[in-house]
């Protein structure tokens, strides 16, 4: 029978090793847990919560681990696989040849920033399931009543498992591996609701053969619902001009940071291989390839929707006024030819020159 030290010790060497079948054979039954954010859970719910937070970390390095009796102390700091650091100490008992409770007290007394690290730690989850494709790793940290707003139709996405089918059907589009970063995240927290804020980049191959490297805006909102984080709203947009309803025609746009400094990030508008498809369960879902472009082009689908009617709309807009200038253009040429033969033919030589010099001058708008 292994000591309580040595018990201690094989729990954080599960850990990192990734071995959930040593961590298991280390509880007991009875096992429970509790934190600043976690209330005294079960081992099956220790496992649903806790035990996802193992791919984020790379090493534990012990500082200190004191034992008395069945009790174990240890202060530790820990390094996430993004070369993050953090400290806490952890409350062992152990009885049986068994851990059968852990108490966690963050290195952080600020439940705020607790929260936040807690945050961050999940949209790391989520990148990371995104460049692994990893559909249920990704589908854990939905609500099962979230809703979507994604950058392809339909409106919006309603319930987990049809947004479970959106990413089922994203991550198939992909021949290879995709890269996915987040960029200037930014994290609000309070009692049991946060939102953060980012600028997400992918890039990737798509089955076509045609290369995805794009930007867009994430807003992602959470509830704490049985001592978990959920994702209960998500939103992804990229800007549009509102003259045209189109994705901006700028190919590159300046943002400002919170610290009021300029940088320039390159936004997606649709492609021009656009091309119609056919309904898959998610009313009015069209395929809409976003690619980073230096001109806006009109996106067509198999059914019409409010905003390709707004795009047809400016469209229809910039053609009246390109035809309102050729005219324009036509008239102030006929007035400069009258304006010439009256001249020519009064034998005015002054007048003549007057009106050459006029028409040199002149720029047809």
């Amino acid at each position: 029978m292994k000591s309580p030290a040595d018990l201690v010790r094989a729990c954080y060497a599960a850990y990192e090793n990734k071995d959930r079948a040593a961590l298991e054979y280390l509880l007991s039954e009875d096992f429970t847990f509790t934190s600043p954010v976690d209330n005294h859970i079960n081992r099956a719910h220790y496992f649903e919560r806790c035990w996802p937070n193992s791919q984020h970390l790379s090493s534990f390095d012990i500082k200190d681990l004191m034992v008395e009796g069945n009790n174990v102390c240890v202060r530790y700091e820990a390094r996430t696989s993004q070369g993050m650091t953090f400290g806490n100490t952890e409350f062992f008992t152990v009885g049986g040849g068994k851990i059968s409770q852990v108490e966690v007290y963050f290195g952080s007394e600020d439940p705020v920033a607790t929260t936040e690290a807690e945050i961050r730690v999940l949209m790391e989850d989520i990148a990371a399931a995104c460049r692994a494709k990893d559909v249920s790793a990704l589908m854990r940290n939905y609500a099962p009543d979230v809703t979507a707003f994604d950058l392809i139709n339909p409106l919006r996405y309603c319930g987990k498992d049809t947004v479970k089918r959106r990413a089922d059907e994203w991550f198939a589009s992909f021949a290879g591996p995709i890269d996915y970063q987040l960029r200037d995240l930014s994290i609000s927290a309070a009692n049991d609701t946060a939102f953060c804020r980012s600028l997400n980049e992918l890039k990737g191959a798509k089955n076509d053969g045609e290369s995805i490297d794009m930007w867009w805006r994430e807003t992602a909102c959470f509830e704490k619902r049985d001592g978990r984080w959920l994702i209960t709203h998500l939103h992804s947009s990229v800007p549009f001009d509102m003259n045209t309803g189109q994705a901006s025609s700028i190919s590159s746009l300046r943002v400002m940071d919170r610290e009021g400094c300029f940088g320039l990030v390159i936004f997606p508008i649709p492609s021009p291989s656009d091309k119609p498809r056919s309904k898959t369960g998610m009313e009015g879902q069209g395929h809409d390839k976003y690619m980073t472009r230096s001109k806006t082009v009109l996106n067509h689908r198999s059914d019409p929707d409010p905003a390709s009617l707004l795009r047809l709309s400016g469209l229809l807009d910039i053609f009246l006024f390109l035809l309102d200038q050729l005219f324009l253009s036509i008239l102030h040429t006929a007035e400069f030819f009258l304006s010439f033969v009256e001249t020519f033919f009064d034998k005015d030589f002054r007048k003549l020159c007057l009106v050459f010099c006029s028409l040199r001058s002149h720029s047809i708008p």
